[in-house]
């Protein structure tokens, strides 16, 4: 926690040492990929688990930033979509993610209540009905440590199919943004590497599903780049007019690495060819002057 220069609290946004990728393409399918790293308060790791929470029916959670906060927010966030789908057959996108940031403010509440105001035998409640009864200056000693209390900084993607068609919502707890327009995104240190890749392929919601397939795992790859991005790679797609999500199979991911290691090989071999040419074309240029 911090001030800035107007003596506010704020805090330090944190750096989350991974990549989750999610792209929609022609016929709202929607396909994801991320890596395995996970944080636990300081402690970065990367388990033999994936980190993509699947929901009952064609809804996926990628997640950025502390494990555990996470799987607090999932753990009420789940039963909660799970009833409606099974009841109403349908919960909108927007919705899961609406309920994920509540749950992560929920959470914050509950966790500034019991450092600050549960030792001084207070509950959130109490100190709302009886701040006119206590002096100025604690009240805004106690608004300031509830409204500054520390929990870590997440970052989610929430993606899926409902009634309206394909949707992608980024979460960071506090705020959330749509990413339909531009058919992509991706959270984590790793985000602008991966989405550098989708810019310079022009993707769009319309591009076909095998090329968004291959981009998005190319994405992926070209994020390992980054400090603290993991080499396992998952993938799972939420296919045009299904109701479920598919992990991709270890044989799948072979195979689109076998195809990522070729791309690589030949664009070794055409850059020592164009700069073979330069140099060449150069000395030419001297020689000429």
């Amino acid at each position: 926690m911090f001030k800035n220069k107007d003596n506010k609290l704020w805090h330090r946004k944190e750096i989350h040492l991974t990549v989750c990728i999610a792209a929609i393409c022609e016929g709202d399918g929607i396909y994801c990929a991320a890596d395995r790293m996970l944080g636990a308060g300081d402690i970065e790791f990367e388990p033999p688990i994936a980190k993509i929470y699947r929901l009952n029916g064609p809804i996926v959670i990628l997640t950025a930033g502390d494990s555990g906060m996470h799987s607090e927010i999932f753990q009420e966030v789940s039963p909660i979509v799970n009833k409606k789908l099974k009841q109403l057959h349908h919960c909108s996108i927007k919705e899961v993610a609406l309920l994920y940031n509540k749950h992560y403010n929920l959470i914050r509440s509950s966790r500034a209540e019991m450092a600050v105001l549960q030792p001084l035998g207070l509950s959130l409640s109490d100190y709302i009905k009886q701040q006119k009864q206590m002096n100025d200056e604690f009240v805004t000693l106690l608004s300031r440590q509830i409204q500054g209390f520390p929990v870590p900084d997440i970052r989610a993607i929430i993606a899926g199919h409902d009634y309206t068609g394909s949707h992608i919502y980024v979460v960071n707890g506090v705020d959330m943004t749509c990413a339909d327009d531009v058919g992509f995104t991706a959270i984590g240190i790793g985000a602008k590497h991966a989405e550098s890749q989708f810019m310079l392929a022009g993707h769009s919601p319309k591009s076909e599903f095998d090329d968004t397939i291959l981009l998005t795992y190319f994405a992926k790859k070209r994020a390992e780049v980054a400090p603290g991005v993991g080499t396992s790679t998952d993938m799972i797609m939420i296919a045009p007019s299904t109701d479920y999500s598919t992990y991709f199979t270890e044989e799948v991911i072979n195979g689109l690495e076998i195809i990522y290691q070729q791309y690589i090989k030949d664009e070794n071999d055409l850059r020592e060819k164009i700069k073979s040419q330069n140099r060449e074309s150069f000395r030419k240029f001297l020689a000429d002057e």
